[in-house]
């Protein structure tokens, strides 16, 4: 690993992270007016930054140095996102020479659980009751060269969990608290909140906080829970959420639900109904997490009141610890229930009956007036316009 290295120099591997750099390696940089020079490189991937403290042949190594890598404790470990570069070779983290002081922002990115601390183990979306898990937390550093100093406050259920200050300069990073949680049953909430104090003067004091919610379980015991019945405008998770579609719009139907349960996958049927009758059904294999699921074919909303409802498992093939949470629902009235109420206000006034006859002639949007089309076809029809003079004569009661 001597990476060209004249054999006349010896040296001494400061191993630490990125992030490590500014913190611990300074005890080594301290030592420079003893002789000794700094070099870096990049192990493959891009992933950890390699410092060396080197001293010509005769100079004592500074003690100091040669234990920068020792004291990890508490502090957050490098991740570094590698850039992408011809030949695929991790491009070194920019940096700024002082010419120009940049803004700071401290940017927490994701909290999320782990087997193990100090990024090793597996994620673990669901933890079991008795099963132990270490907080952590993906966070960014975005500003001027200068390594920031912040707080890193970790909270359960609203209670503190750990907490602990880091000196870091801008960059890519994780965190995690040393200490592991021992599952127990029922919904939780971790919550990470980077620069707690305030103590930091950032361009935006609003995305310091990320967090993360699951419900344990006892080892063994399955439970799926359907969260919540919606709308979109596309299939995917694409598109924005609808709460009333319009007459003559494309919807799709999806619901949010979670699994609860042990480490392996379980295999359980979605089914969506539309006003009482099946639309759309399948069968879908996932382990313990939150997730989302959709019809992928769109429905053209009509005039009325309608009602989705989401199922999981309908014909109960999962046992279950709680079977009354498996089903979800949503309820809209798309249009007007009066023919020719274009506003809604429970009456038909000439003016609307009016809109009514241009949508017929082509010169007006039928979106202009959804409860002059009864029938959600794309037009106003002769029917439906004597339907909306008889509403504006009789009322719409």
């Amino acid at each position: 690993m001597r990476h060209g290295m004249a054999t006349s120099q010896r040296w001494r591997v400061c191993a630490v992270a990125l992030a490590m750099f500014a913190g611990i390696c300074t005890r080594a940089s301290d030592s420079l007016a003893q002789g000794g020079t700094w070099s870096r490189n990049v192990r493959p991937g891009g992933e950890t930054w390699i410092y060396r403290f080197t001293v010509p042949n005769g100079v004592a190594p500074p003690s100091n140095a040669a234990g920068a890598s020792l004291s990890l404790s508490g502090e957050e470990a490098p991740r570094v996102k590698p850039l992408a570069v011809p030949g695929g070779t991790a491009a070194a983290p920019s940096e700024s020479d002082g010419s120009a002081a940049a803004a700071v922002d401290l940017v927490a990115q994701r909290a999320y659980l782990k087997t193990a601390a100090g990024g090793q183990g597996t994620e673990l979306p669901t933890p079991i009751v008795g099963q132990t898990a270490f907080f952590y937390l993906d966070f960014s550093i975005i500003g001027a060269g200068d390594p920031i100093t912040a707080d890193r406050q970790a909270t359960l259920d609203g209670q503190p969990f750990c907490g602990f200050t880091g000196t870091s300069p801008p960059g890519d990073y994780y965190a995690w608290c040393n200490d592991g949680w021992t599952a127990t049953a029922g919904q939780h909430t971790l919550e990470w909140d980077l620069d707690s104090n305030n103590a930091v003067a950032e361009t935006n004091e609003n995305n310091n906080s990320a967090s993360t919610t699951w419900t344990s379980a006892p080892a063994g015991s399955v439970d799926l829970e359907a969260q919540r019945a919606y709308l979109r405008t596309m299939a995917g998770g694409n598109g924005d959420e609808v709460a009333t579609p319009s007459v003559g719009q494309t919807i799709f139907f999806y619901l949010d639900f979670d699994i609860v349960g042990p480490g392996s996958a379980i295999t359980a049927d979605r089914l969506a109904t539309l006003d009482g009758q099946p639309y759309c059904g399948f069968t879908g294999t996932s382990p313990p997490g939150a997730y989302f699921a959709w019809c992928n074919d769109g429905w053209v909303a009509t005039a009325g009141t309608h009602t989705l409802q989401w199922m999981l498992d309908p014909t109960n093939q999962v046992a279950e610890t709680n079977e009354s949470n498996n089903a979800a629902s949503a309820l809209w009235t798309s249009g007007g229930a009066c023919t020719g109420d274009c506003s809604g206000d429970g009456e038909v006034t000439v003016n609307e009956l009016i809109t009514m006859v241009d949508i017929a002639l082509g010169t007006t949007p039928v979106s202009t007036c959804s409860a002059g089309d009864a029938n959600g076809d794309g037009e106003v029809t002769v029917n439906e316009i004597v339907a909306g003079v008889n509403h504006a004569l009789s009322g719409c009661g």
